[in-house]
């Protein structure tokens, strides 16, 4: 953090790639693809940053979750994708960011699903934004597991 004090700007932004990378293990060989734009900048021009959990990343290095960018739709037991594939799946998660949609791949009405949809970090609540994505994403994993 001092780096980001003492640091112009584009000279940390130009850094932080790399280091994120030895942290990391370079998310991007799992499909996670990095903003063009660098977090300080993206930071100071939008007022938001990436956020990448570390443990999220462990278990994607270690093929627990996978990245499927690029879902075209969704199908009553998985997922067909833009490049043609299709896979089955117990869960499927979009992660959105800072823009969520969904109503590209859940259409309107669609109350087959409504039991197995769950939305994570809607809700920005006063005791804080992740701790309450962690309390939602707990509850909705113990919930997925009872129902397989």
């Amino acid at each position: 953090m001092t780096a980001t004090r003492v640091l112009p700007a584009g000279f940390n932004d130009a850094i932080f790639p790399k280091i994120l990378d030895l942290v990391l293990g370079r998310p991007a060989r799992y499909g996670i693809t990095r903003p063009k734009e660098g977090i300080l900048a993206q930071a100071a021009r939008a007022a938001k940053i990436p956020v990448l959990d570390v443990g999220t990343v462990r278990k994607i290095s270690q093929g627990a979750i996978k990245v499927a960018p690029g879902l075209l739709s969704v199908t009553p037991d998985g997922a067909i994708f833009r490049d043609g594939s299709r896979g089955t799946y117990d869960a499927i998660i979009l992660a959105t960011g800072y823009r969520p949609s969904y109503r590209n791949f859940l259409p309107e009405g669609d109350s087959n699903n409504a039991d197995s949809i769950y939305f994570i970090g809607f809700r920005n609540i006063l005791t804080g934004l992740l701790r309450q994505i962690s309390i939602e994403a707990i509850a909705a994993a113990d919930d997925i597991r009872h129902k397989s």
